[in-house]
This record gives C-alpha cells, structure tokens and sequence, in this order.
C-alpha cells in the first residue's frame, strides 16, 4: 500500500514508479496464491484417487469375503471328501516313515472318491502285492489317476513297481505337460529303475519319429543347400563333445552362445520335490464334484489376500514339444541328462548326414575375359576354341595400311627425275641437282616403307602376344574355379564322413555317464491333506 506521504512528495515520474511497483507486487501475490491453489487442487484430487482406490480394493474384498462364505457353505455338502483327504494324507505320511497301513474302507464314506483306491493301490504297491485292477479301476474313475498312482509310487520309492504304466502316462501327441514333464525327468533320476528308461526311451523316439527332421534342418539351414545343412548340423553335434584348449566355450546344442559367453546353468529343482508337488497339487484339486468350488476358493482367498491383484488364477504352463524337452536336456552340463538326450537325437541327426548327397553337384563354371576387343569365354568343357580360332584368324587376316609418306617421297623422286631428263639438254647443273634430288627421295621412300612394313608386323605380333594373354587367363581362370570346386568338393566329403564318424559312436564316453541313484523317499513331509477353503 502506497504511503500517502510518499504519494504527496513524488513526482509525477516518481508517482508512476510506485504505480509500477504496487501492480508488480500485486501480480506476484497472484501468481503464488495461483500456484498454491494448483497445488492444493492436485493434492485434492490425488487424495480421492487413492480413497476412491482404498475404497473400490476394499469393495473388492468385502465381495469376495461374502461369496467365500457362500463358497464353504456348498462345501459343507462335500465334507465327506475332506475326511478323505486327511486320511489319504495320513496313509501317505505313513507310507514315508516306512510303515504300511492298513487300506482305506470304502463302506467308511459316504462319497465316492477316486483317492481312496489310489491310495489303497498305492499301499499294495508298497506292501508287495501290486493290485493291476485296482489301478485300471483308479486310471478309469479319474483320467488323471495314472499320474497320481506313478507320480505317488516315485516320491514313496516305488517307482520300479509301476514303471510299465509310463508308456501310457507319457504318450500322447508329441507334447509333454508340466506333470508329465516331471515323470519323465523323475525316470531320467532312476526313480523308475532301468525298466523305467527303458519305456522312456521308447516314448521318446516314438515323439521324435513323428517330427519333420528334414523341414527341422532347413529351418536352422536356412534352406536346403547342403553345405549350409552339414555345416548346421556340425554346429549342433560339436556340443557334444568336450572343449579343447583352443575352444574354451563349448557351442551349445540347444541353442547357439557366442564363444567366451558361457551361462551360468539355472539350478533345477529335485525332482523328488516336484513329484510332491503333483501329488499334493492333485489332492488339493478334490473330487470332480466339488474341485471347481475349490479352485474359486482359492481365487476368493487370493482376492481377500491381495485386493489390489487382479484375483484371476495364474495361467497354467503350456505344453511343450518333446523335441524342445530333449534340446533343453541336450543343453545341460550334467553327463548323464545330456549323454541321454544326444543318444535320442543321434539316430535322428545321423539319418539327415546320410541323406545329404555323397558329392557336391558341380555348379556351372562360366569364365568371361573381355580384352583387345575380343571376348573369350570358358566353361566346365575348357575353352571356346571357335572363339579362339576366329580371333587368331582375325590377327592373321590383319592388312597394313596404305604408306601415305612413303608413296610422297615416290611421287616426288619420280618428278625429279623426270625434270632432271628435261633439264639435262639446256642446263645439266640444274639437271643433276634434280637427278640427286630423286636419288635423295627415292632412298628416303623406301626407307618410310620398311619402317612402315615393321610397325604393321610388331602391331600384329602384340595382338598376337594379346590373344595368347586372353588365352592364358582364360585357362588359368578355368584352372582356379576346377580346383576351388575340388577342394569344396573334398572339404565337404571329409566333413560328412567325420560328422557321420562321431554320430556313428555315443555321445558322451560310458565312464561319463552315471546314472542317479533310485528309490528315494521325498514324501517324509507330505503336504497338508487339507487345503481348507
């Protein structure tokens, strides 16, 4: 505010200086109330955001909550299959510790459940008295159970008992899913004794029988080109063989590391631990009738749990193709798991190297020489002798021109003479001169035509020398290109018979590969019987 004292004594100059200053001042106290007004409003509307947010997440929950209740009211309706559970859990734990109990009584519940002859199938496994019907009746009540039943006997230490249902368990359509992946590198473990590998080993090469080999090779050829193949499939089976001094990072047969990048190989979990995890899984899941109440439970509790998540279940883990199980086996560094994995592609690998040609096919050799105004041309016959002989023909059909000097220095001898004759009657001094004069022109035009004659001879005999360089590059050329392709052409042979050599023999030496120890028991601490919703 302007001091009226101060307004009374300034000038007019000084008057408008406090005008300015007081508008200044009153723009600047505009700008910060702006400013913090902008401020208040974003905190405003930051602050009901998150209490709108707050509010909708415990929304959220408070729904789940209620429908959660619904939820254990209809599985109220399923308990008998929760004491099921407990028991089974029970005998399983029982199983573990290394005693066998007394089977489960049907007549004892009231559901009908498919674990309880899993689990009694299981018990006369472990007891010594295998049940083959009582497991056909498990695999045909739940399409699962052969998994349960394999799964089961594995983690107990049985798996030897029930190998011959892997065939059944593993086949399909060339694809392996999370659970059956883990039954086959539990049998890889020898939790399904030899007689385990051995119906692995049929599974696999029936999987590998049924895929496209050649369309494979040309996809990592990049085409059908049999050099490009071989070269491939070098490439592939070097990582099959132990790094020397000069090559201090393998190659890799899964997948392609550039030399000095090794990784560090991800630690794989016991495969014991992941049967657990099946059996447990699987049991959790409950009967046909109540599993999808189950399955919303656990949705429900995620939701109560975690408001801010989206409460959707986690998309299963898709299924892969075994070629792609056998790669990632092929890329590990334990001797046995690999040993095993190059011996399934072996046969495979050794089939596409004998179906590449013996030979090479020779490709056209065409050279072209433009030089002097000719254009000779070869190929993988020799040389164009027609060409030759034309252009040789066309040298020795070459005429010198016409010695236009020469025939001057004639031409004015001739003269001389003739008026030296007709001077010699009146003024024989002139005459003589003259005569000399055509002596002089005469010697001087057969001196221009000799010179004349060797220039047409040396420039004949250059396009002859020419002719012959063209030649002699031609030829040298063809030569070059004949012993390129031959040395291709033995490269390649020593290539494919060094490459069929090594897929001739095992992968990796016997003393290399030892395999797992088997029957180890993994279940000492079972997962709870009941998931509880």
């Amino acid at each position: 505010m302007v001091d009226e004292w101060d307004w009374f004594w300034a000038g007019e100059h000084g008057r408008d200086r406090l005008l300015r200053d007081e508008l200044e001042h009153a723009s600047a106290s505009a700008a910060r109330a702006h400013s913090t007004m902008r401020g208040l409003r974003s905190q405003l509307t930051e602050l009901q955001g998150d209490v709108e947010l707050r509010l909708r997440r415990l929304s959220r929950a408070f729904d789940a909550y209620v429908e959660l209740g619904d939820v254990r009211e209809q599985l109220l309706d399923h308990g008998d299959t929760r004491l099921i559970r407990r028991d089974a859990a029970r005998a399983v734990e029982s199983l573990a510790a290394g005693t066998v109990p007394t089977p489960l009584d049907p007549d004892d519940y009231v559901a009908d459940y498919w674990l309880i002859e899993a689990v009694n199938a299981i018990i006369a496994v472990a007891a010594g008295r295998r049940d083959p019907a009582l497991e056909q009746r498990v695999v045909t009540a739940e399409p699962r159970g052969e998994l349960f039943l394999l799964a089961c006997a594995a983690a107990l230490g049985h798996g030897s008992a029930v190998a011959d249902r892997l065939p059944a368990a593993l086949a399909g359509d060339g694809t392996l899913d999370p659970d059956r992946r883990v039954l086959a590198e539990a049998v890889l473990e020898g939790r399904f004794g030899a007689a385990g590998q051995r119906h692995l080993d049929g599974v696999v090469a029936a999987a590998l029988g049924r895929v496209d080999w050649s369309g494979w090779c040309r996809q990592r050829a990049g085409g059908d080109d049999p050099q490009r193949r071989l070269e491939e499939l070098g490439r592939f089976w070097q990582g099959s063989e132990p790094a020397g001094p000069e090559q201090p990072a393998r190659l890799r047969v899964g997948g392609r590391r550039a030399p000095g990048q090794p990784e560090a190989p991800a630690p794989r979990p016991d495969a014991g631990q992941r049967l657990q995890q099946v059996v447990s899984r699987m049991v959790a899941e409950g009967s046909p009738a109540e599993r999808h109440l189950l399955l919303r439970a656990a949705e429900l509790r995620a939701v109560i749990e975690h408001p801010e998540r989206d409460g959707s279940a986690e998309p299963a883990a898709p299924s892969i193709p075994v070629l792609d199980w056998v790669l990632e086996l092929a890329d590990e560094e334990e001797p046995a798991r690999r040993a095993r994995a190059l011996e399934w592609l072996r046969p495979h690998l050794r089939q596409l190297a004998e179906q590449l040609p013996p030979v090479l096919e020779r490709t056209p050799v065409e050279v072209v020489v433009r030089r002097g105004g000719w254009t000779l041309t070869g190929d993988q016959h020799g040389l164009d002798t027609e060409a030759v002989r034309r252009a040789r023909a066309g040298v020795g059909a070459m005429r010198p021109g016409r010695p236009v000097p020469a025939i001057a220095c004639f031409a004015g001898a001739g003269a001389a003479l003739v008026l030296g004759l007709l001077a010699l009657s009146g003024a024989q001094g002139l005459a003589a001169v003259l005569v000399v004069l055509a002596v002089v022109l005469a010697g001087g035009g057969w001196w221009l035509l000799r010179r004349h004659r060797r220039q047409f001879l040396d420039q004949q005999r250059g396009r002859r020398e020419l002719l012959d360089l063209a030649v002699e590059e031609v030829e040298e050329r063809l030569s070059t290109a004949r012993t390129t392709q031959e040395q291709e052409q033995q490269e390649y042979r020593s290539r494919r018979e060094d490459l069929l050599a090594r897929l001739g023999g095992p992968a990796l030496p016997v003393e290399d590969v030892a395999p797992l120890p088997s029957g180890r028991r993994v279940l000492a601490e079972p997962a709870p019987s009941e998931p509880g919703p």
